[in-house]
């Protein structure tokens, strides 16, 4: 299965400079996940900042970035930076949705608690024997 981010981004790259923007904002409607409801005026959301650091440095905790939420413990993940560290496309967990600054934050806590708790749960499993209980034997009362 081809990753539909992925396929839009090499028409892109291959289409000729003459494309329209219409064109483009159409193919931009098939993305999976990032189907914004256009607005009024005819326009669909954009971030606020020229780039990903200016967000993180700049931004106000109502502002606004493309995310992806990826792996187990749900971690956000810059779009652009998930597109090109070729997130796996079949990953039913990923998910791709605007944050805001504070959610954006909130969210990579959970992610890091999650992560923390299950690395701490490996070492206690692979530390600790497994447990053996003597088998039970039924006595009414």
């Amino acid at each position: 299965m081809v990753d539909p981010r992925r396929a839009w981004l090499d028409q892109l790259a291959a289409a000729p400079l003459t494309s329209t923007h219409a064109v483009t904002k159409a193919k931009a409607g098939d993305i999976a996940g990032l189907d914004e409801a256009i607005r009024s005026g005819g326009k669909r959301k954009i971030p606020k900042h020229g780039n990903f650091t200016a967000f993180l440095t700049g931004g106000m905790a109502s502002d606004e970035w493309p995310f992806m939420l990826v792996g187990e413990s749900r971690r956000p993940m810059n779009f652009i930076a998930a597109l090109l560290a070729d997130t796996d496309p079949n990953d039913a967990d990923a998910e791709s949705l605007w944050l805001t600054l504070e959610d954006f934050a909130l969210r990579v806590a959970d992610a890091a608690r999650y992560e923390q708790a299950k690395e701490e749960r490996a070492s206690l499993d692979e530390a600790l024997p497994p447990a053996t209980t003597p088998p039970r034997t039924w006595r009414p009362l």
